[in-house]
């Protein structure tokens, strides 16, 4: 009896450790196909947004509807979306972080892998792997 002991407590122990973590967010972000959107702004018309994107090159103009979406990121990585936000928000660029869908599985399989050479990567290469995930996103729309 005392030899299932030890074994029945490490067992319990680890379905409650299992438990937890299949429920955090971080874990379940890496099976669904929502990202981040970092939006520096939204109107009604393009010629406007146009202009909006300009001060921002690396943006881009998501037609959704009648708005013209201004997104400078696509991001899924918790530890990019921090460094983009800071690094926005450094710049005085203000943002708001919209949760959109992509169902398409290359383009997701694509932001996934340019989203891991940007993590711990210097500033640069961090911009240019960024600019480099949005227009993928852009042209899979």
């Amino acid at each position: 009896m005392k030899k299932l002991i030890k074994p029945l407590i490490v067992f319990i122990f680890g379905i409650f450790i299992g438990y937890y973590i299949c429920n955090t967010n971080s874990i379940k972000n890496i099976f669904t196909n929502t990202y981040k959107a970092f939006q520096i702004g939204v109107y009604t018309n393009l010629d406007t947004a146009n202009t909006y994107s300009s001060m921002y090159k690396d943006s881009i103009i998501i037609k959704d509807n009648e708005l013209y979406r201004v997104y400078a990121a696509i991001l899924k990585n918790q530890s990019n979306i921090e460094n983009m936000s800071n690094y926005l928000t450094s710049k005085n660029i203000d943002f708001y972080l919209k949760e959109i869908e992509i169902t398409n599985k290359e383009t997701q399989k694509l932001i996934n892998e340019y989203e891991n050479l940007m993590t711990n990567n210097n500033e640069v290469v961090f911009l240019e792997i960024n600019k480099m995930i949005i227009n993928k996103y852009k042209e899979s729309l």
